[in-house]
Protein backbone atom coordinates (compact mmCIF):
# COMPACT_ATOMS: atom_id res chain seq x y z
CA UNK A 1 0.00 0.00 0.00
CA UNK A 2 1.22 3.56 -1.25
CA UNK A 3 0.97 6.04 1.53
CA UNK A 4 2.11 9.20 0.31
CA UNK A 5 -1.01 11.64 1.31
CA UNK A 6 -0.42 9.64 4.50
CA UNK A 7 2.87 10.68 5.06
CA UNK A 8 3.49 14.02 4.23
CA UNK A 9 0.72 16.17 5.98
CA UNK A 10 1.37 13.93 9.15
CA UNK A 11 5.50 14.09 9.23
CA UNK A 12 5.83 17.63 7.76
CA UNK A 13 2.96 19.83 8.72
CA UNK A 14 0.87 18.63 11.58
CA UNK A 15 3.93 18.33 13.66
CA UNK A 16 5.55 21.25 15.17
CA UNK A 17 9.26 20.34 14.90
CA UNK A 18 11.83 22.80 16.65
CA UNK A 19 15.23 23.17 15.54
CA UNK A 20 16.88 23.69 18.45
CA UNK A 21 16.70 21.59 21.64
CA UNK A 22 14.55 22.23 24.32
CA UNK A 23 15.76 20.63 27.66
CA UNK A 24 13.12 21.60 30.58
CA UNK A 25 12.30 19.50 33.98
CA UNK A 26 8.98 19.02 36.07
CA UNK A 27 8.96 17.23 39.15
CA UNK A 28 10.98 13.76 37.90
CA UNK A 29 10.72 14.01 34.32
CA UNK A 30 12.85 15.66 31.51
CA UNK A 31 11.08 16.65 28.38
CA UNK A 32 13.52 16.68 25.65
CA UNK A 33 12.72 18.74 22.21
CA UNK A 34 13.79 19.60 19.25
CA UNK A 35 17.05 18.83 17.12
CA UNK A 36 19.86 17.40 19.31
CA UNK A 37 23.47 18.76 19.26
CA UNK A 38 26.22 17.79 21.56
CA UNK A 39 25.39 21.17 23.86
CA UNK A 40 22.01 19.37 24.39
CA UNK A 41 23.91 15.99 25.57
CA UNK A 42 25.33 18.03 28.08
CA UNK A 43 22.71 19.93 29.32
CA UNK A 44 20.75 16.50 29.49
CA UNK A 45 23.57 14.85 31.47
CA UNK A 46 23.78 18.27 34.36
CA UNK A 47 20.24 18.58 34.52
CA UNK A 48 20.38 14.72 35.35
CA UNK A 49 22.91 14.68 37.86
CA UNK A 50 21.30 17.26 39.67
CA UNK A 51 17.46 16.23 39.46
CA UNK A 52 15.77 12.70 40.26
CA UNK A 53 14.85 12.12 37.38
CA UNK A 54 12.79 8.66 36.44
CA UNK A 55 11.26 9.31 32.98
CA UNK A 56 12.88 11.38 30.30
CA UNK A 57 10.29 12.22 27.58
CA UNK A 58 11.48 12.83 23.71
CA UNK A 59 8.66 14.77 21.98
CA UNK A 60 9.13 16.62 18.62
CA UNK A 61 12.43 16.05 17.56
CA UNK A 62 13.37 15.92 13.71
CA UNK A 63 16.96 14.10 15.12
CA UNK A 64 20.23 15.74 15.04
CA UNK A 65 23.93 14.49 15.59
CA UNK A 66 25.09 11.03 15.12
CA UNK A 67 26.84 11.73 18.32
CA UNK A 68 24.51 13.41 20.85
CA UNK A 69 21.98 11.01 20.19
CA UNK A 70 24.00 7.92 21.17
CA UNK A 71 25.77 9.96 24.31
CA UNK A 72 22.36 10.54 25.43
CA UNK A 73 21.51 7.13 25.25
CA UNK A 74 24.51 5.61 27.11
CA UNK A 75 23.82 7.94 29.51
CA UNK A 76 20.71 6.90 29.84
CA UNK A 77 20.94 3.24 29.51
CA UNK A 78 22.96 3.19 32.86
CA UNK A 79 20.40 4.34 34.89
CA UNK A 80 17.38 2.86 35.05
CA UNK A 81 15.03 5.72 33.17
CA UNK A 82 11.73 5.17 31.09
CA UNK A 83 11.80 7.09 28.26
CA UNK A 84 8.75 8.16 26.13
CA UNK A 85 8.15 9.44 22.88
CA UNK A 86 5.43 11.99 22.20
CA UNK A 87 4.86 13.41 18.46
CA UNK A 88 8.05 12.59 16.38
CA UNK A 89 11.37 11.25 17.34
CA UNK A 90 13.57 10.78 14.46
CA UNK A 91 17.10 9.26 13.57
CA UNK A 92 19.62 10.81 16.91
CA UNK A 93 16.08 10.91 18.32
CA UNK A 94 15.50 7.33 18.20
CA UNK A 95 18.97 6.56 19.08
CA UNK A 96 18.51 8.45 22.68
CA UNK A 97 15.09 6.90 22.98
CA UNK A 98 16.58 3.52 22.89
CA UNK A 99 18.64 4.42 26.13
CA UNK A 100 15.47 3.65 28.48
CA UNK A 101 15.08 0.95 30.60
CA UNK A 102 11.07 1.20 29.63
CA UNK A 103 10.67 2.48 26.49
CA UNK A 104 7.27 3.18 25.55
CA UNK A 105 4.86 5.14 23.52
CA UNK A 106 3.25 8.28 25.29
CA UNK A 107 -0.68 8.52 25.76
CA UNK A 108 -0.19 12.16 26.43
CA UNK A 109 -0.66 15.33 23.56
CA UNK A 110 0.63 14.44 19.87
CA UNK A 111 0.26 10.50 18.52
CA UNK A 112 4.03 9.32 18.70
CA UNK A 113 6.16 8.39 15.82
CA UNK A 114 9.93 6.80 16.29
CA UNK A 115 11.98 7.21 12.79
CA UNK A 116 14.90 5.05 12.57
CA UNK A 117 17.52 5.32 9.24
CA UNK A 118 21.14 5.26 8.52
CA UNK A 119 23.42 7.96 10.05
CA UNK A 120 23.23 11.09 6.99
CA UNK A 121 25.80 13.39 6.55
CA UNK A 122 23.93 16.58 5.82
CA UNK A 123 26.75 18.62 4.29
CA UNK A 124 27.32 15.66 1.80
CA UNK A 125 23.88 14.28 1.36
CA UNK A 126 24.75 10.51 1.58
CA UNK A 127 24.35 8.11 4.05
CA UNK A 128 27.69 7.51 6.55
CA UNK A 129 27.67 3.61 5.52
CA UNK A 130 30.99 2.77 8.04
CA UNK A 131 28.66 3.90 11.14
CA UNK A 132 25.64 1.12 9.56
CA UNK A 133 27.40 -1.64 11.96
CA UNK A 134 27.22 0.12 15.24
CA UNK A 135 23.74 1.49 14.77
CA UNK A 136 22.76 -2.07 14.37
CA UNK A 137 24.47 -2.88 17.53
CA UNK A 138 23.09 -0.57 19.47
CA UNK A 139 19.61 -1.28 18.25
CA UNK A 140 20.61 -5.15 19.27
CA UNK A 141 22.19 -4.13 22.25
CA UNK A 142 19.29 -2.34 23.77
CA UNK A 143 16.91 -4.56 22.45
CA UNK A 144 18.05 -8.12 23.32
CA UNK A 145 17.60 -9.20 19.92
CA UNK A 146 19.05 -9.93 16.57
CA UNK A 147 18.18 -6.93 13.83
CA UNK A 148 14.97 -8.54 11.94
CA UNK A 149 15.81 -8.95 8.35
CA UNK A 150 12.65 -6.52 7.09
CA UNK A 151 14.24 -4.07 9.90
CA UNK A 152 17.48 -4.09 7.90
CA UNK A 153 16.55 -5.06 4.36
CA UNK A 154 14.17 -1.56 4.95
CA UNK A 155 17.25 0.26 6.19
CA UNK A 156 19.80 -0.86 3.38
CA UNK A 157 16.69 0.12 0.56
CA UNK A 158 16.65 3.68 1.90
CA UNK A 159 19.65 5.38 1.24
CA UNK A 160 18.76 9.09 1.97
CA UNK A 161 18.02 10.81 5.48
CA UNK A 162 14.13 11.16 4.73
CA UNK A 163 13.84 7.17 3.54
CA UNK A 164 13.53 4.65 6.53
CA UNK A 165 11.71 2.52 9.19
CA UNK A 166 8.66 4.55 10.93
CA UNK A 167 7.27 2.77 13.77
CA UNK A 168 3.92 3.66 15.02
CA UNK A 169 1.30 2.85 18.29
CA UNK A 170 -1.41 0.42 17.56
CA UNK A 171 -3.68 2.84 19.70
CA UNK A 172 -3.06 5.76 17.13
CA UNK A 173 -6.35 6.63 15.36
CA UNK A 174 -5.14 7.65 12.35
CA UNK A 175 -3.00 4.09 11.90
CA UNK A 176 -6.32 2.27 12.75
CA UNK A 177 -7.85 3.96 10.01
CA UNK A 178 -5.04 4.25 7.21
CA UNK A 179 -3.12 1.26 8.14
CA UNK A 180 0.09 0.09 9.24
CA UNK A 181 1.64 0.57 12.38
CA UNK A 182 5.38 0.05 10.47
CA UNK A 183 6.12 2.08 7.48
CA UNK A 184 9.25 1.30 5.19
CA UNK A 185 9.73 4.35 3.26
CA UNK A 186 12.52 5.20 0.46
CA UNK A 187 12.91 8.74 -1.07
CA UNK A 188 15.67 11.56 -0.98
CA UNK A 189 16.11 14.99 0.07
CA UNK A 190 14.66 16.50 -3.34
CA UNK A 191 12.48 14.20 -4.26
CA UNK A 192 8.94 14.29 -2.45
CA UNK A 193 6.48 12.35 -1.88
CA UNK A 194 7.79 9.44 -0.14
CA UNK A 195 7.65 6.10 -1.16
CA UNK A 196 6.24 4.06 1.38
CA UNK A 197 4.92 0.81 1.93
CA UNK A 198 3.56 -0.47 5.41
CA UNK A 199 5.16 -3.62 6.72
CA UNK A 200 2.58 -5.68 8.81
CA UNK A 201 5.16 -8.27 9.76
CA UNK A 202 7.47 -6.22 12.08
CA UNK A 203 6.19 -2.93 14.97
CA UNK A 204 8.16 -1.54 17.71
CA UNK A 205 6.83 -4.22 19.75
CA UNK A 206 7.75 -7.06 18.22
CA UNK A 207 11.41 -6.12 17.65
CA UNK A 208 11.91 -4.99 21.36
CA UNK A 209 11.87 -1.14 20.90
CA UNK A 210 9.09 -0.30 22.66
CA UNK A 211 8.08 -2.61 25.75
CA UNK A 212 4.66 -1.91 25.50
CA UNK A 213 2.39 -0.38 23.35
Amino acid sequence: MKLYNYFLPLFFGLYSITSVAEVSVSGNTITVQGKLLNADADNLVELMNSNSISTVVFKNSAGGEWRAGMRIGNFLAARNITTLVEGVCASACALSFLGGEKRQFSRAGQAPILFFHVPYSASEQTTIENLKPAFFSWIESRTKRKIDPIFANGIDSSLSVRGGVFFFSSKDPIVKSQGGVTQICKGNEFRIPLDCEKMEEISALSMGIVDSD
